[in-house]
């Protein structure tokens, strides 16, 4: 016996369900919020809250937002502050990161959903963005000294690595600058043994 021959559905019905189905996947991908995060998590003096009046998820340090999430219209997006050279760098260099969604557009940046940004990447623009927080903090509400968590995290990273960490773009910017110390790795010399 022969099937019987399925009906094709309607353009209109056709480009309707295809929609819905990438906006159940756009909906459900929310690996990029939670990486972002874990990594708001570790950072000392961060704090989570949600907002009372909307879907907004937002951390703060020192009382000033550092890291926005929220969904614009089925995305789920992370909302990020950037040094404006650096925002500008990341926008032309990834198609995923665009301007600060309902904030300035020079100042944040916001990560979408995609095979661009990888984790690495979502850690360190995390981080970067709490530090630029931090260094606007008085000195009294800071929960640590930028430069000097700059200078660990770089001199951790060098003790396991056999080359010079280097943070940076893909278009090569730096976003965590060397430390100023005198020695070109960033770790100072050991003193000599008597």
């Amino acid at each position: 016996m022969d099937a019987l021959p399925v009906p094709a559905l309607p353009r209109h019905r056709r480009c309707a369900t295809i929609a819905t189905i990438q906006e159940y996947e756009m909906q459900h991908d929310s690996r990029l919020q939670a990486r972002s995060a874990t990594r708001a998590d570790e950072l000392p003096g961060a704090v989570r809250s949600r907002q009372d009046n909307g879907d907004w998820e937002l951390w703060k340090v020192g009382g000033k937002v550092f890291m926005l999430h929220t969904s614009m219209p089925g995305e789920p997006v992370v909302i990020l502050k950037a040094d404006p050279h650096d925002a500008e760098s990341l926008r032309e260099a990834h198609t995923q990161i665009t301007p600060g969604y309902h904030m300035n557009k020079k100042h944040w940046i916001t990560l979408h959903p995609g095979n661009g940004i990888d984790a690495g990447l979502i850690d360190e623009l995390v981080t970067e963005s709490y530090l630029l927080v931090v260094e606007g903090l008085p000195k009294q509400r800071r929960p640590l000294d930028p430069q000097m968590f700059r200078t660990a995290a770089l001199t951790s990273a060098m003790r396991h690595s056999a080359r010079p960490l280097e943070t940076s773009t893909q278009v090569g910017r730096k976003l965590c600058e060397p430390p100023t110390s005198g020695c070109p790795t960033g770790l100072e010399p050991e003193a000599p043994r008597r």
